[in-house]
């Protein structure tokens, strides 16, 4: 039988998904609340169940699409102030680890795998900076489409400060991302040169 401690939701899965697809499903109701309450008329309590769900719903949908605009720009695991010497580094001690290793595994899914199995403390040190990057990076494409929903209702003034948001998520996120993959470099540089990296272990 289920039972409410086996729902599993991690500190990405809070950050990156639920918050700003309630954050959209906010948006929409707060324009649109009066035509949806006559459309589905549910109670308090399936108000806020369907909010949960539709949340965690709709928080995958942005962040798949947001992943995919940050792809387009060319968002790489190696952004751009991250010292080409510090990326040398870890890409020189994965391959010193196993030359085998195929080019399909980027080295930032190599690097996360890495800490995962041998340092779940620093796992856990990256994943909260990913929790924050993603959040504003998933912020970035819910504020605009948040902006359109109350400019077609005319709310301008929430509509502008939905529309101004956005602007210091994009830099928030690209700061987040720089700081991520500087962390998860210096992570598994610091792990090889203390000997917990073993090659062909």
């Amino acid at each position: 039988m289920f039972k409410p401690g086996d729902l599993y939701l991690s500190i990405v899965d809070l950050f990156a998904i639920i918050i700003p697809g309630g954050l959209l499903i906010f948006s929409i109701y707060y324009n649109f609340g009066p035509s949806l309450d006559t459309l589905f008329q549910l109670s308090a309590t399936q108000k806020s169940v369907a909010l949960f769900l539709l949340s965690y719903f709709f928080g995958h949908v942005i962040a798949f699409f947001a992943e995919r605009i940050d792809k387009s720009r060319g968002v790489n695991w190696i952004t751009p102030g991250v010292k080409q010497s510090h990326w040398e580094q870890v890409r020189k001690i994965r391959a010193m680890l196993d030359e085998t290793m195929p080019n399909s595994i980027s080295i930032y899914q190599w690097s996360r795998s890495v800490l995962m199995n041998v340092s779940p403390e620093s796992m856990s040190d990256v994943n909260r900076i990913v929790a924050s990057t993603d959040f504003y990076r998933n912020l970035y494409l819910v504020f605009p489409l948040a902006a359109v929903f109350s400019f077609a209702k005319t709310n301008w003034v929430l509509g502008g400060i939905f529309f101004l948001l956005t602007f210091p998520c994009l830099y928030f996120s690209a700061s987040g991302r720089h700081k991520l993959h500087r962390r998860i470099g210096q992570h598994i540089v610091v792990l090889y040169n203390l000997g917990k990296l073993r090659t062909g272990g």
